[in-house]
């Protein structure tokens, strides 16, 4: 029978914080051996963290940085 408690998630989150970067590498390199369905969660993180962040319509900005002037030539064609 185990009788060891279960942490709480603020145990764990305290112990995680204590890690140096190196240990907490080796115990995810332990976890992902033990359940390698972790994997997963490691590659899709990952490559989701990598991608840079884009404006939206940020390629127009270039293109509608010249309207003003336009209108202004636009303007000046009628008259």
């Amino acid at each position: 029978m185990n009788t060891t408690p279960t942490p709480d998630e603020q145990d764990i989150k305290s112990a995680l914080e204590q890690l140096s970067r190196d240990d907490m590498q080796a115990l995810i390199q332990r976890m992902v051996q033990q359940h390698p369905d972790l994997a997963g969660l490691i590659v899709s993180k990952q490559s989701t963290a990598t991608r840079k962040p884009r404006a939206p319509f940020a390629d127009l900005r270039g293109r509608n940085a010249r309207l003003p002037a336009l209108k202004d030539e636009m303007a000046k064609a009628k008259l």
